[in-house]
């Protein structure tokens, strides 16, 4: 599968179990902005990718709920470095 930007990329990091049915999941309209918005842009704005993530992990599975936000920060810059990186390629 040809790579449409970060967020194609950042989708097919999360697994399918994790986002599919959750009706208050936004993952797939965020993730065609993200490829909208090109990769320079996702660089220059990292930060904000990630504390939209940390944000959504309010609608995960409750087992995700107990991880301290600070693990789930970190969880986060990781997924969003690698889309980034993975959408360059």
């Amino acid at each position: 599968m040809t790579s449409k930007g970060v967020g194609t990329e950042l989708r097919k990091l999360l697994p399918d179990w994790i986002v599919s049915g959750k009706k208050s999941c936004s993952c797939d309209s965020a993730a065609e902005k993200l490829d909208r918005y090109g990769v320079a842009w996702c660089e220059q704005n990292t930060e904000h990718i990630v504390q939209y993530l940390v944000d959504q992990s309010e609608h995960l599975i409750p087992a995700f709920r107990v991880v301290p936000a600070s693990g789930r920060q970190a969880i986060a810059e990781r997924l969003v470095s690698k889309a980034i990186k993975n959408a360059k390629a």
